[in-house]
Protein backbone atom coordinates (compact mmCIF):
# COMPACT_ATOMS: atom_id res chain seq x y z
CA UNK A 1 0.00 0.00 0.00
CA UNK A 2 2.50 2.51 0.96
CA UNK A 3 4.54 1.48 -2.16
CA UNK A 4 1.45 2.24 -4.08
CA UNK A 5 0.52 5.63 -2.78
CA UNK A 6 4.81 6.62 -3.34
CA UNK A 7 4.53 5.58 -6.49
CA UNK A 8 1.20 7.29 -7.35
CA UNK A 9 2.80 11.13 -5.70
CA UNK A 10 6.02 9.96 -7.64
CA UNK A 11 4.11 10.01 -11.35
CA UNK A 12 1.97 12.67 -9.99
CA UNK A 13 5.41 15.23 -9.56
CA UNK A 14 7.08 14.07 -12.88
CA UNK A 15 3.74 14.88 -14.85
CA UNK A 16 3.82 18.10 -13.35
CA UNK A 17 7.23 18.83 -14.10
CA UNK A 18 7.21 17.85 -17.52
CA UNK A 19 4.08 19.58 -17.93
CA UNK A 20 6.21 22.86 -16.62
CA UNK A 21 8.71 22.41 -18.70
CA UNK A 22 6.57 22.02 -22.23
CA UNK A 23 5.00 25.15 -20.96
CA UNK A 24 8.26 26.80 -20.39
CA UNK A 25 9.67 25.30 -23.51
CA UNK A 26 6.36 26.69 -25.63
CA UNK A 27 6.95 30.55 -23.93
CA UNK A 28 10.78 30.37 -25.17
CA UNK A 29 9.68 28.82 -28.53
CA UNK A 30 7.45 31.93 -28.96
CA UNK A 31 10.06 34.42 -27.80
CA UNK A 32 12.28 32.82 -30.12
CA UNK A 33 9.64 33.14 -33.05
CA UNK A 34 8.56 36.82 -31.90
CA UNK A 35 13.04 37.73 -31.96
CA UNK A 36 13.28 36.26 -35.33
CA UNK A 37 9.74 38.46 -36.53
CA UNK A 38 11.79 41.52 -35.19
CA UNK A 39 14.85 40.57 -37.12
CA UNK A 40 13.27 39.47 -39.99
CA UNK A 41 11.39 42.68 -40.48
CA UNK A 42 14.52 45.55 -39.51
CA UNK A 43 16.36 43.22 -42.09
CA UNK A 44 13.47 43.99 -44.70
CA UNK A 45 13.06 47.00 -43.26
CA UNK A 46 17.05 47.99 -43.87
CA UNK A 47 17.35 46.31 -47.23
CA UNK A 48 14.22 47.77 -48.75
CA UNK A 49 15.95 51.42 -47.20
CA UNK A 50 19.60 50.45 -48.53
CA UNK A 51 17.60 49.46 -52.02
CA UNK A 52 15.70 53.11 -52.35
CA UNK A 53 19.08 55.09 -51.15
CA UNK A 54 20.19 55.63 -54.75
CA UNK A 55 16.44 56.68 -55.53
CA UNK A 56 16.45 59.14 -52.24
CA UNK A 57 19.67 60.26 -53.74
CA UNK A 58 18.85 60.87 -57.10
CA UNK A 59 15.57 63.06 -56.44
CA UNK A 60 17.40 65.11 -53.85
CA UNK A 61 19.82 65.59 -56.20
CA UNK A 62 17.83 66.47 -59.52
CA UNK A 63 17.85 69.55 -60.79
CA UNK A 64 15.64 72.23 -60.40
CA UNK A 65 13.85 73.64 -63.49
CA UNK A 66 15.26 77.12 -64.86
CA UNK A 67 13.26 79.55 -66.46
CA UNK A 68 13.32 80.01 -70.00
CA UNK A 69 15.26 83.95 -70.04
CA UNK A 70 17.48 85.45 -72.96
CA UNK A 71 19.75 86.62 -69.54
CA UNK A 72 23.00 85.58 -68.56
CA UNK A 73 21.65 84.05 -65.53
CA UNK A 74 24.13 82.16 -63.03
CA UNK A 75 23.21 81.48 -59.42
CA UNK A 76 25.86 83.00 -57.15
CA UNK A 77 26.13 82.61 -53.30
CA UNK A 78 29.06 85.18 -52.76
CA UNK A 79 31.69 84.85 -50.15
CA UNK A 80 32.84 87.74 -49.75
CA UNK A 81 30.10 90.27 -50.50
CA UNK A 82 26.38 90.75 -50.60
CA UNK A 83 24.23 87.70 -51.35
CA UNK A 84 20.85 89.57 -53.02
CA UNK A 85 18.11 86.81 -54.30
CA UNK A 86 15.12 88.18 -56.16
CA UNK A 87 11.81 86.09 -54.84
CA UNK A 88 9.20 86.20 -56.99
CA UNK A 89 5.46 84.98 -56.72
CA UNK A 90 3.89 83.72 -59.32
CA UNK A 91 -0.21 82.33 -59.49
CA UNK A 92 -2.29 79.96 -61.22
CA UNK A 93 -2.83 82.50 -63.97
CA UNK A 94 0.44 83.29 -64.74
CA UNK A 95 -0.09 86.63 -62.80
CA UNK A 96 2.57 88.71 -60.29
CA UNK A 97 1.75 88.22 -57.28
CA UNK A 98 4.49 89.62 -54.94
CA UNK A 99 8.19 90.50 -55.11
CA UNK A 100 10.76 90.45 -52.92
CA UNK A 101 14.64 90.48 -51.96
CA UNK A 102 16.28 88.29 -49.92
CA UNK A 103 19.90 89.89 -48.80
CA UNK A 104 22.52 88.40 -46.81
CA UNK A 105 24.82 89.96 -45.72
CA UNK A 106 29.04 88.29 -46.67
CA UNK A 107 29.42 86.39 -43.31
CA UNK A 108 25.47 85.23 -44.01
CA UNK A 109 24.60 85.82 -40.49
CA UNK A 110 22.11 88.48 -41.11
CA UNK A 111 19.13 88.36 -43.88
CA UNK A 112 17.27 91.25 -45.24
CA UNK A 113 14.01 90.96 -46.84
CA UNK A 114 13.08 93.68 -48.89
CA UNK A 115 9.39 93.86 -49.62
CA UNK A 116 8.84 95.69 -53.66
CA UNK A 117 5.46 96.37 -54.41
CA UNK A 118 4.52 95.15 -57.44
CA UNK A 119 1.56 98.29 -58.12
CA UNK A 120 3.27 101.59 -58.20
CA UNK A 121 4.68 102.40 -61.55
CA UNK A 122 8.92 102.78 -62.03
CA UNK A 123 10.42 104.46 -65.03
CA UNK A 124 11.83 102.05 -67.30
CA UNK A 125 14.50 104.01 -69.32
CA UNK A 126 14.76 100.88 -71.71
CA UNK A 127 11.31 100.63 -72.35
CA UNK A 128 10.84 104.41 -72.30
CA UNK A 129 7.75 104.15 -70.27
CA UNK A 130 6.29 104.06 -67.01
CA UNK A 131 4.88 100.71 -65.57
CA UNK A 132 3.93 99.31 -62.44
CA UNK A 133 6.08 95.85 -61.94
CA UNK A 134 3.11 94.13 -62.10
CA UNK A 135 2.09 95.72 -65.81
CA UNK A 136 5.99 95.16 -66.73
CA UNK A 137 5.52 91.17 -65.68
CA UNK A 138 2.25 91.22 -68.01
CA UNK A 139 3.19 93.37 -70.65
CA UNK A 140 6.89 92.24 -71.30
CA UNK A 141 8.26 95.85 -72.07
CA UNK A 142 11.77 93.77 -72.50
CA UNK A 143 13.27 90.87 -74.99
CA UNK A 144 9.27 89.57 -74.97
CA UNK A 145 9.26 88.10 -72.09
CA UNK A 146 7.72 88.10 -68.65
CA UNK A 147 10.34 86.96 -66.72
CA UNK A 148 13.46 88.79 -68.25
CA UNK A 149 11.09 91.92 -68.17
CA UNK A 150 10.51 91.90 -64.74
CA UNK A 151 14.15 90.93 -63.50
CA UNK A 152 15.23 94.30 -65.49
CA UNK A 153 12.52 96.86 -64.00
CA UNK A 154 13.52 95.45 -60.99
CA UNK A 155 17.37 96.56 -61.41
CA UNK A 156 16.55 100.10 -62.53
CA UNK A 157 14.08 100.05 -59.75
CA UNK A 158 16.49 99.36 -56.93
CA UNK A 159 19.45 99.55 -58.70
CA UNK A 160 20.87 96.33 -57.46
CA UNK A 161 23.12 93.43 -58.77
CA UNK A 162 20.40 90.22 -58.41
CA UNK A 163 22.77 87.07 -57.75
CA UNK A 164 20.02 84.43 -58.26
CA UNK A 165 15.98 83.94 -58.39
CA UNK A 166 13.70 81.67 -57.09
CA UNK A 167 9.97 82.06 -58.62
CA UNK A 168 7.43 79.83 -56.70
CA UNK A 169 4.39 79.07 -59.12
CA UNK A 170 1.52 78.93 -56.35
CA UNK A 171 -1.00 80.80 -55.63
CA UNK A 172 -1.67 82.73 -52.72
CA UNK A 173 1.87 83.63 -51.63
CA UNK A 174 3.49 86.40 -49.99
CA UNK A 175 6.85 86.96 -48.59
CA UNK A 176 5.30 88.46 -45.83
CA UNK A 177 7.51 88.26 -42.19
CA UNK A 178 5.08 85.80 -40.94
CA UNK A 179 5.81 83.67 -44.69
CA UNK A 180 9.50 83.87 -44.05
CA UNK A 181 9.51 83.47 -40.14
CA UNK A 182 7.08 80.21 -40.45
CA UNK A 183 9.65 78.91 -43.41
CA UNK A 184 12.24 79.25 -40.95
CA UNK A 185 10.92 77.72 -38.06
CA UNK A 186 9.80 74.40 -40.05
CA UNK A 187 14.12 74.30 -40.87
CA UNK A 188 15.13 72.24 -38.01
CA UNK A 189 17.99 69.61 -38.51
CA UNK A 190 16.28 66.80 -37.88
CA UNK A 191 12.68 67.97 -39.09
CA UNK A 192 15.12 69.12 -42.66
CA UNK A 193 16.21 65.87 -42.58
CA UNK A 194 12.88 63.92 -42.23
CA UNK A 195 10.85 66.19 -44.67
CA UNK A 196 13.70 66.27 -47.23
CA UNK A 197 12.03 64.11 -49.45
CA UNK A 198 9.01 66.00 -48.91
CA UNK A 199 10.98 69.63 -49.30
CA UNK A 200 12.27 68.90 -52.77
CA UNK A 201 9.27 67.46 -54.23
CA UNK A 202 7.24 70.10 -53.26
CA UNK A 203 10.11 72.27 -54.44
CA UNK A 204 10.39 70.50 -57.72
CA UNK A 205 6.65 71.47 -58.56
CA UNK A 206 6.69 75.03 -57.72
CA UNK A 207 9.80 76.71 -57.62
CA UNK A 208 12.21 77.46 -60.68
CA UNK A 209 15.61 78.48 -60.03
CA UNK A 210 18.83 79.41 -61.27
CA UNK A 211 20.71 78.20 -57.92
CA UNK A 212 21.86 74.40 -57.74
CA UNK A 213 20.74 71.62 -54.86
CA UNK A 214 24.33 72.36 -53.76
CA UNK A 215 24.13 75.88 -53.88
CA UNK A 216 20.53 75.78 -52.80
CA UNK A 217 21.56 73.51 -49.78
CA UNK A 218 24.03 75.83 -48.41
CA UNK A 219 21.75 79.10 -48.63
CA UNK A 220 19.08 77.04 -46.59
CA UNK A 221 22.04 76.00 -43.89
CA UNK A 222 22.80 79.19 -43.68
CA UNK A 223 19.53 80.66 -43.43
CA UNK A 224 18.47 78.24 -40.85
CA UNK A 225 21.75 78.98 -38.57
CA UNK A 226 20.70 83.02 -38.45
CA UNK A 227 18.90 84.08 -35.73
CA UNK A 228 15.31 85.13 -36.05
CA UNK A 229 16.74 88.41 -34.49
CA UNK A 230 18.68 88.69 -37.24
CA UNK A 231 16.19 88.69 -40.13
CA UNK A 232 15.16 92.33 -41.07
CA UNK A 233 12.34 93.68 -42.92
CA UNK A 234 11.96 96.15 -44.64
CA UNK A 235 9.68 97.48 -47.81
CA UNK A 236 10.75 100.46 -50.68
CA UNK A 237 6.29 101.10 -49.91
CA UNK A 238 7.77 104.48 -48.32
CA UNK A 239 9.83 105.55 -51.72
CA UNK A 240 6.32 105.63 -53.41
CA UNK A 241 4.64 108.57 -53.95
CA UNK A 242 1.04 109.49 -55.98
CA UNK A 243 1.49 105.55 -56.69
CA UNK A 244 4.95 105.77 -58.07
CA UNK A 245 8.48 105.26 -56.95
CA UNK A 246 10.57 108.32 -56.29
CA UNK A 247 14.36 107.12 -57.22
CA UNK A 248 16.37 108.99 -54.77
CA UNK A 249 13.99 107.36 -51.55
CA UNK A 250 14.38 103.85 -52.93
CA UNK A 251 17.99 104.69 -53.04
CA UNK A 252 17.91 105.84 -49.56
CA UNK A 253 15.69 102.84 -48.45
CA UNK A 254 18.61 100.23 -49.93
CA UNK A 255 21.69 102.71 -48.70
CA UNK A 256 20.43 101.98 -44.80
CA UNK A 257 19.24 98.65 -44.94
CA UNK A 258 21.89 96.19 -47.51
CA UNK A 259 24.89 98.70 -48.54
CA UNK A 260 27.27 96.26 -48.76
CA UNK A 261 29.85 96.86 -45.65
CA UNK A 262 32.87 95.12 -47.46
CA UNK A 263 32.57 97.86 -50.60
CA UNK A 264 32.01 100.63 -48.35
CA UNK A 265 35.42 99.32 -46.73
CA UNK A 266 37.09 99.50 -49.56
CA UNK A 267 36.12 103.14 -50.26
CA UNK A 268 36.71 103.15 -53.93
CA UNK A 269 36.36 105.96 -56.17
CA UNK A 270 34.27 105.38 -59.00
CA UNK A 271 34.53 107.85 -62.52
CA UNK A 272 31.14 107.27 -64.94
CA UNK A 273 31.86 108.36 -68.22
CA UNK A 274 28.75 108.60 -70.57
CA UNK A 275 27.02 109.39 -73.62
CA UNK A 276 23.77 109.43 -72.92
CA UNK A 277 21.09 109.50 -69.57
CA UNK A 278 22.20 105.74 -68.79
CA UNK A 279 25.18 106.85 -66.39
CA UNK A 280 22.18 107.97 -63.85
CA UNK A 281 21.46 103.97 -63.07
CA UNK A 282 25.40 103.16 -62.51
CA UNK A 283 25.65 106.07 -60.48
CA UNK A 284 23.06 105.33 -58.21
CA UNK A 285 24.14 101.50 -58.70
CA UNK A 286 27.94 102.62 -57.49
CA UNK A 287 26.00 104.23 -54.36
CA UNK A 288 23.83 101.81 -53.48
CA UNK A 289 26.59 99.06 -53.31
CA UNK A 290 28.23 101.72 -51.04
CA UNK A 291 31.55 103.31 -53.04
CA UNK A 292 31.51 106.67 -54.10
CA UNK A 293 31.69 108.43 -57.77
CA UNK A 294 32.87 111.51 -58.97
CA UNK A 295 33.59 113.73 -62.35
CA UNK A 296 30.55 112.51 -64.65
CA UNK A 297 31.70 112.94 -67.85
CA UNK A 298 30.13 113.28 -71.27
CA UNK A 299 31.33 111.34 -74.41
CA UNK A 300 30.28 110.41 -77.55
CA UNK A 301 32.97 108.70 -79.34
CA UNK A 302 33.05 105.57 -77.31
CA UNK A 303 31.04 102.67 -79.18
CA UNK A 304 32.13 99.89 -75.70
CA UNK A 305 31.29 99.92 -72.49
CA UNK A 306 33.71 98.78 -70.57
CA UNK A 307 34.99 98.59 -66.80
CA UNK A 308 38.57 100.00 -66.72
CA UNK A 309 40.65 99.05 -62.98
CA UNK A 310 43.30 101.54 -61.91
CA UNK A 311 44.19 100.05 -58.63
CA UNK A 312 43.99 97.10 -56.49
CA UNK A 313 40.18 97.99 -55.66
CA UNK A 314 38.56 95.25 -57.65
CA UNK A 315 35.41 94.49 -55.57
CA UNK A 316 33.70 97.05 -56.70
CA UNK A 317 34.94 96.93 -60.09
CA UNK A 318 33.67 92.87 -60.37
CA UNK A 319 30.43 94.01 -59.09
CA UNK A 320 29.48 96.90 -61.72
CA UNK A 321 31.00 94.65 -64.00
CA UNK A 322 28.98 92.12 -63.45
CA UNK A 323 25.97 94.46 -63.77
CA UNK A 324 26.82 95.50 -67.39
CA UNK A 325 27.69 91.96 -68.19
CA UNK A 326 31.68 93.01 -69.46
CA UNK A 327 34.90 91.71 -68.13
CA UNK A 328 37.12 93.73 -66.19
CA UNK A 329 39.96 95.65 -67.86
CA UNK A 330 43.69 96.82 -66.00
CA UNK A 331 43.93 100.16 -66.42
CA UNK A 332 46.90 102.25 -65.52
CA UNK A 333 46.87 103.61 -61.89
CA UNK A 334 47.62 107.41 -62.57
CA UNK A 335 46.35 108.82 -59.56
CA UNK A 336 42.66 109.81 -60.44
CA UNK A 337 39.81 107.29 -59.84
CA UNK A 338 39.79 103.41 -58.97
CA UNK A 339 37.83 102.65 -61.52
CA UNK A 340 36.58 104.09 -64.49
CA UNK A 341 33.36 102.84 -65.95
CA UNK A 342 32.61 103.75 -69.35
CA UNK A 343 29.36 103.62 -71.12
CA UNK A 344 29.30 102.66 -74.92
CA UNK A 345 26.49 102.75 -77.43
CA UNK A 346 26.15 99.36 -76.78
CA UNK A 347 25.05 99.53 -73.16
CA UNK A 348 21.46 98.89 -74.09
CA UNK A 349 22.42 95.45 -76.02
CA UNK A 350 24.34 94.26 -73.21
CA UNK A 351 21.95 95.41 -70.21
CA UNK A 352 18.63 94.97 -72.32
CA UNK A 353 19.44 92.07 -74.47
CA UNK A 354 17.99 94.60 -77.44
Amino acid sequence: MPSSVSKTIFDHRANNKSSFWKARNKRNKAKRLAKLFVVIVVAFALVNFVVKIPGWFQSINKPFDQIQTNLSLDGKDNSNIRTNILLVSISDNNDLQDLALASFNSSKSTLTIIDIPIAPKTYLAGADQELSLAVAYFSKPYLNSEFDSLYLAVQETIALPIDGYFAFFVSNLEFSEDTIQETKNKLGFFGLFKNSLNYKSWLNSNLKTNYSVFSLSNLLLDFRQINSTDIGFISVSEAVENKQFIFDKVDSVVRSSVLDNTIAREAAVVEITSGGSNYKLIKRLVNNLGASTINIGVSTKDRETRVVLNSDKEIIANRVAGFLNVKVEKGVDIGGSDVEVIIGSDFEDLFYGN
